[in-house]
């Protein structure tokens, strides 16, 4: 696939196989995507504001203009780098700085800046941006600044034309990084409204769709199908991952802008703040070769995405929705009837604009779904403030485990990992969210060097581990997942008010797995108030209450 070296202005697609923009136009703002009615990464900000940690910002045809951002007055602008034209492995750092975009400056302030007003996700991480315009650039200048800068964690807010079921050499080579590396990729979904654009067809990286400007539906233009998918298909790939605010987005020095570019930086922010962590938990490191820290991330800002009937800390945020001229196609029908299951299937069922999976069934008081994500908002809309409360739910399991909490363990044949609730859950409208991921391995083939180099190597996916997530009650299934991709996900009523370990989550091996690496992420609710959601510190006290405050306007009637 061919680069361009010129900043696209439009989100339509260009031509076939050119890496693409993601920019629009109109009225919105940073300022309000930090609220509880957006990313709600304010609140976020009194448990972790990502201090000292590498973003890394891979940027279609230019680099960030130092007079359009406070980052490099405060000396966290690192690198601003020019890898336009490049094809072959980077051994130092380019001469020079790249020609300035305005996409890759508002990108970069939305993951990182600082200003009061229009603050970024992670406001005191430190950024490390690339230009490039080739599909071997991307691969090469990510490459290099995680060996030669320790960069960990990349956004990616540009696309090379449809999708193909993550079968191209850049989505292989950037899954192949992940899994080996422990690095994690961050993907616009693309802004056709249509096909996801590659690589956001990777398996182990996020891909973000864009909310409008009320953070309560898909933008119109942000793309949510994969290869052989339509309206009139049902959508079994786990793409998107999630949403995020995209719609009229400006910041300190520059106007409104719109477009899933603007979307997947506040999911790389979020990630920042989960690598640092917080007073009561250590962060997430990443870029550890062998570790697999990028599935727990993964995992947690899915599983604390916000969607109709989440648990706290504030089940009155925001929650998203389909796009109403969408919000009627094969993935559409609705599994629940009022606040518990739907007797049926997902194809008779009444269709909804609200959150559901895209293929369902519960017959026998058991709730089946082989495509457990909503198809145009994955499992829901970002939240900097949960994705952090999760984190500081820690580390547990398997074995007893409270309402809040996350898992990163092995997994082999014949020995499924169960995770019991151990507190009085259910009964009418509790619910229980549970998030799976696992990575997709691929190999390597040296292409006449033993250095890992794009254009020579050859990559090739290897059989991908088949996982399901399942609940049980009292001992009887209850609810699971069964997709065919590397994502499980669960958020289901629980309907039964049981005692203390009346529930069980269980990880079940089902073919080709083998010291398979996994992640898991839950968030429920105890009948008896405990949480274990940590104390904020009085500072957090103060910005959650206005976080409350400022909610009110935005709580849906």
């Amino acid at each position: 696939m061919k680069g361009i070296r010129e900043a696209v202005k439009r989100a339509a697609l260009g031509a076939s196989g050119m890496l693409i923009l993601a920019p629009w136009v109109e009225i919105w703002a940073l300022d309000s995507s930090k609220t509880a009615a957006g990313a709600n990464h304010a609140a976020a900000h009194a448990y972790s504001t990502g201090a000292g940690i590498r973003v890394g910002i891979i940027e279609a045809s230019g680099g960030v203009n130092t007079n359009q951002t406070s980052i490099d007055e405060g000396g966290r602008l690192i690198k601003n780098l020019d890898f336009l034209g490049n094809y072959t492995r980077i051994t130092a750092d380019p001469v020079g700085v790249p020609p300035f975009t305005t996409h890759a400056t508002r990108v970069t302030d939305i993951a990182a800046s600082s200003h009061g007003t229009f603050t970024g996700v992670a406001p005191a991480s430190h950024v490390y941006v690339g230009a490039v315009d080739t599909d071997p650039g991307i691969f090469n200048a990510m490459d290099w600044l995680y060996r030669g800068h320790g960069v960990a964690q990349f956004n990616m807010s540009l696309g090379a034309g449809d999708n193909d079921g993550g079968a191209n050499k850049l989505a292989l080579a950037l899954d192949y990084h992940m899994h080996t590396y422990d690095t994690l990729m961050i993907k616009s979904a693309g802004n056709s409204g249509g096909q996801v654009t590659s690589p956001g067809d990777f398996y182990n990286g996020i891909t973000v769709g864009a909310l409008n400007e009320t953070f309560t539906a898909r933008a119109s233009f942000s793309s949510y199908l994969m290869q052989g998918e339509s309206g009139t298909t049902v959508n079994f790939w786990p793409k998107p991952e999630v949403v995020a605010p995209g719609v009229n987005i400006n910041t300190q020095f520059l106007g409104p802008a719109s477009g899933t570019s603007y979307a997947a930086p506040h999911v790389s922010g979020i990630v920042a703040l989960l690598q640092k962590g917080t007073s009561s938990t250590p962060g997430l490191t990443l870029g550890t070769a062998g570790n697999a820290n990028h599935l727990a991330i993964k995992a947690i800002i899915m599983n604390s995405a916000r969607k109709r009937e989440i648990e706290g800390p504030i089940n009155s945020y925001p929650i998203a929705a389909d796009l109403n001229t969408t919000a009627s196609q094969a993935s559409d029908g609705d599994y629940l009837n009022g606040s518990t299951f739907r007797v049926g299937v997902s194809a008779t069922a009444p269709k909804t604009a609200e959150w559901t999976p895209s293929k369902w069934s519960y017959t026998n008081n058991v709730f089946v779904t082989d495509a457990p994500l909503d198809d145009e908002l994955g499992t829901g809309a970002v939240d900097a403030l949960r994705a952090v409360l999760q984190l500081d739910g820690g580390q547990q399991g398997p074995g007893a485990v409270n309402p809040i909490g996350w898992d990163l363990n092995t997994l082999n044949m014949g020995s499924p990992k169960d995770y019991y609730l151990n507190f009085p859950t259910g009964g009418t409208g509790v619910f229980l969210t549970v998030t799976l991921t696992w990575d997709r391995r691929v190999s390597r083939t040296e292409g006449g060097e033993p250095d890992l180099e794009f254009q020579g190597d050859s990559f090739t996916p290897l059989a991908l581990p088949n996982l399901d997530l399942q609940i049980f009650y009292q001992g009887s299934l209850y609810a699971q997942s069964v997709g065919t991709y590397n994502t499980e996900h669960l958020h289901i009523p629980l309907i039964h008010a049981g005692a203390a370990n009346s529930y069980m989550v269980r990880v079940q091996p089902v073919s080709n797995v083998s010291n398979t690496r996994y992640a898991l992420a839950w968030w429920g609710v105890s009948n008896l108030g405990n949480n274990v959601v940590p104390e904020p510190t009085m500072v957090a006290l103060l910005v959650l209450g206005g976080a409350i405050l400022g909610r009110r306007f935005w709580q849906r009637k």
